[in-house]
């Protein structure tokens, strides 16, 4: 329960306007670290990763996301 909390601290860090790239990257492998089974911290790296044109690295984490909740209709 408190690396859920960790993570999702670490999530909404991430996600805050006027957050660098950099640091949002970190903060949402860290939270990937802390609850690897939550598919949105995956969604969110792809997001990132595709919004600075690292389409690889943005396909690897959307397929991770995809792979822990393939039925999501997110």
């Amino acid at each position: 329960v408190e690396a859920e909390a960790l993570a999702e601290c670490n999530f909404r860090l991430a996600l805050l306007p006027g957050a660098r790239a950099l640091d949002a990257l970190g903060l949402l492998r860290e939270a990937v670290r802390l609850d690897g089974a939550n598919p949105k911290y995956a969604y969110h790296l792809a997001r990132v990763y595709f919004a600075h044109g690292d389409f690889a690295a943005a396909s690897t984490w959307l397929r991770e996301a995809v792979g822990l909740c393939p039925t999501s209709h997110r």
